[in-house]
């Protein structure tokens, strides 16, 4: 074989991996499925929501209206923060001036009638995580006692659901070069993950959610797939027949469904400022529009339900355990 013919062969291999890779498309909403969307009250439900914290700017005071009449009408136990949930530098104490203006004067009463359970985004690093563990004694609803922590809760019919949220950013090869996350350095990501893989083995929870800042599948252009948790974190998801890995980052509403997986990946990152979405051959949903993530859970079936900042339905998916 001669060298042109070699290199000639290569080249159309590699566009051909490249357009099997790449986006079918981009667009505002890439996908809409509305079909039995209807929100049942009769559930146990939680939010999602991450990517927020804007002093109310970038549609985020439009997104926790929503949250806040959704919240009256179906009853929600609980919010799921999955980081970034101070722009752009995280906040510097408990009386940082941002959790005013980005939090209880944003969400109002959502900020003292539920529980938060609160995972750190790397714009978080950038200020000081430490403060935001220690926010839980200004307001208890405020729920991050360690950096990464799981939680049970029941729902009304006694099903026992594993919330177990995690710090992705020291598994960021990326941010150890930069000098504005200091603290990434001193995160061990060894005992983090032995801590992941423990917990979910001694689960016996029919539920399982691990909670996320990045995803581990991601239809957004701009990010991508996180490699670093595929290889690390996407074998203990199937070993532990985890039903959702739930995450933020991209600034989008996403659910990716990979061919042969038994774990639904969901991005609720759209709470203020949105991205253009793209899609796969993964892809379910990839819309670029402000909204939230509503979680329910009745008997053996999982709801799941994205709601934009006009209150309305733009994807429904149930699944069972």
């Amino acid at each position: 074989m001669t060298n042109k013919l070699f290199w000639s062969i290569a080249l159309i291999a590699c566009l051909a991996i490249t357009a099997c890779n790449a986006p079918k498309n981009v667009s505002k909403l890439a996908s809409i499925i509305t079909k039995d969307a209807t929100i049942k009250d009769d559930r146990f439900h939680f939010f999602v929501m991450g990517d927020w914290g804007r002093r109310g700017t970038e549609h985020q005071q439009e997104v926790a209206d929503q949250m806040i009449v959704q919240q009256k009408k179906l009853n929600a136990q609980f919010l799921v923060t999955v980081g970034d949930n101070f722009y752009d530098e995280g906040v510097q104490s408990v009386t940082d001036s941002h959790w005013a203006e980005s939090y209880t004067n944003v969400y109002k009463e959502l900020a003292t009638k539920i529980d938060w359970y609160v995972a750190l985004g790397n714009h978080d690093y950038r200020g000081n995580p430490d403060a935001q563990l220690a926010y839980h004694s200004i307001n208890p609803k405020w729920n991050m006692p360690s950096r990464y922590y799981s939680k049970v809760v029941t729902t009304a019919d006694g099903q026992k659901v594993l919330l177990l949220v995690i710090d992705t950013n020291p598994f960021i090869k990326d941010y150890y070069s930069v000098n504005n996350m200091p603290e990434i350095k001193t995160q061990d990501t060894a005992a983090q993950r032995i801590w992941i893989e423990k917990t979910l083995a001694e689960s016996t929870e029919p539920w399982k959610f691990v909670i996320g800042h990045h995803p581990v599948y991601s239809s957004n252009p701009k990010h991508g797939n996180t490699v670093e948790l595929v290889e690390v974190l996407k074998p203990l998801l199937d070993k532990y027949h985890v039903q959702a890995y739930i995450a933020g980052h991209d600034h989008d509403l996403q659910h990716n469904h990979p061919d042969g997986s038994t774990v639904d990946y969901l991005i609720s990152g759209a709470a203020s400022e949105i991205s253009d979405a793209a899609t796969y051959e993964r892809t379910k949903l990839s819309a670029s529009v402000p909204g939230f993530v509503d979680m329910s859970i009745k008997g053996d079936s999982l709801f799941v339900n994205f709601i934009d900042n006009n209150g309305k339905v733009i994807y429904h998916y149930t699944r069972g355990k």
